[in-house]
């Protein structure tokens, strides 16, 4: 005479129940002996012991589960999957077997065998989990693989475009994971790493750790990026337009370590399209902006992309306008600190051809310095310095040195002028 829906089920609840089980009671244990439950699909079997301590009672179990269709469960049961943040498709499968102990309100759990599977996307392994004084005590090793990500976080209902991701990015994910929890903090080793997004590809092994509230991460990464463009768009941003040699794609790789609000990468690799260079980059987050210290190496580098016909046409037509008028932004000097290194075999720049490189670039509170520590090109060599300081407004000063270089051949770069020739010696100071 009790509707469903009077009792909180579901107006449609009508499932298939089967309950077999052997059962003792001697006034203060209550065994459960071959036991096997059925709703609809799903199974537990196996022994359970429940003592009814007074004001803490004791619960030792060994089962099997075998849950399918958890979602549609809990929407028969009255609590549908959307009452939860979850998706109205949620609908997941679990089968682990469980050791089960319980005193009170302490809970220890050990599931071996662990399959949960939603839709395409699957996590395997073995886990322990506990709970002692309300602090969780977990550890686990696991198989991860989202084959399609997106639709596994839509099924969380976290869908990825809440965090910024477009909304037709299809990431995928597989990894081995090792984790364990204890109260705050958290670590786990991440093996095998594999991630895809938009072509572009992310593999490695990764440690991360959480103590005290504070992250640390370690590891190794190779990242190939065919496409920046495609990439930024799947992740929601502005694809750039970028000169080709600056990373229109990308290959990297690095081993890397954060610590204390500080970025280290070590034995790295990049090549921007057709450009490579190595050595290491450390990034430190704790300040007011960014400090970037690197140093870096590379064979030829091809930067011909900064000098085209068009750009050339576009100033020769717009040079008998005069000197702009309007103020120069210099704003970008204040975003970032740093002391950056390079040495290159060699820079081509378009009209300009250089050999032997090495330079330095240091910035500090909206002040740039950029050394010419030797350059060598068109028969000489180049040093001195360029500083653009604009702590209390933009100026410029400069102190180079040239020994000598082949004047013509240096004015013909510059000015496509060809009726000089000769070496000379050049000194150049200027302040503005």
């Amino acid at each position: 005479g009790q509707e469903p829906s009077a009792l909180g089920l579901a107006a449609s609840f009508d499932p298939k129940v089967s309950i077999d089980t052997q059962v003792s009671f001697d006034g203060a244990r209550l065994a459960l002996r071959k036991m096997a439950l059925g709703l609809n699909e799903s199974k537990i079997s196996g022994d359970a012991d429940i003592v009814l301590a007074l004001g803490a009672p004791q619960v030792a179990a060994k089962l099997n589960a075998d849950v399918k269709n958890a979602g549609q469960l809990m929407r028969m049961l009255g609590q549908a999957p959307e009452a939860f943040g979850l998706d109205k498709a949620f609908d997941p499968n679990f089968a682990s077997a469980i050791s089960l102990t319980t005193s009170g309100a302490n809970v220890s759990a050990k599931l071996t065998g662990l399959t949960v599977s939603l839709e395409n996307a699957q996590v395997t392994g073995n886990a322990d989990i506990a709970l002692q004084n309300s602090v969780p005590d977990m550890s686990a090793t696991l198989a991860v693989n989202l084959p399609n990500a997106a639709r596994s976080a839509a099924l969380l209902g976290q869908p990825l475009s809440n965090f910024g991701l477009s909304p037709k990015a299809t990431p995928a994910l597989k990894t081995n994971v090792s984790a364990n929890v204890k109260g705050s903090n958290i670590a786990a080793n991440l093996r095998d790493l594999s991630a895809s997004i938009a072509g572009a590809t992310l593999s490695g092994a990764i440690d991360f750790a959480l103590t005290g509230g504070a992250p640390n991460m370690s590891g190794n990464i190779n990242a190939n990026v065919p496409s920046t463009a495609n990439l930024m768009s799947a992740l929601g941003q502005s694809a750039p337009d970028l000169p080709q040699g600056f990373g229109r794609a990308i290959k990297a790789k690095t081993n890397l370590s954060f610590k204390s609000n500080q970025l280290d990468l070590s034995g790295l690799t990049i090549s921007l399209d057709q450009n490579t260079l190595s050595g290491g980059v450390s990034v430190g987050l704790g300040g007011s902006v960014p400090t970037i210290n690197a140093t870096l190496q590379s064979g030829a580098l091809d930067f011909s992309a900064l000098s085209s016909d068009d750009g050339s046409s576009e100033s020769s037509s717009s040079a008998g306008s005069g000197w702009p008028k309007e103020r120069i932004d210099a704003s970008a000097l204040g975003l970032i600190n740093g002391d950056i290194k390079l040495r290159a075999s060699s820079i081509d720049l378009g009209t300009l051809q250089l050999g032997a490189t090495d330079l330095g670039i240091n910035i500090d509170r909206s002040r740039a310095v950029v050394s010419i520590n030797d350059l060598r090109a068109y028969q000489g060599s180049f040093g001195g310095q360029l500083v653009a300081n604009n702590r209390n407004g933009l100026s410029v000063a400069g102190d180079l040195r040239a020994n000598s270089v082949a004047l013509g051949a240096l004015l013909n770069a510059l000015a496509d002028i060809d009726k000089v020739q000769g070496n000379a010696n050049l000194n150049v100071d200027f302040l503005g």
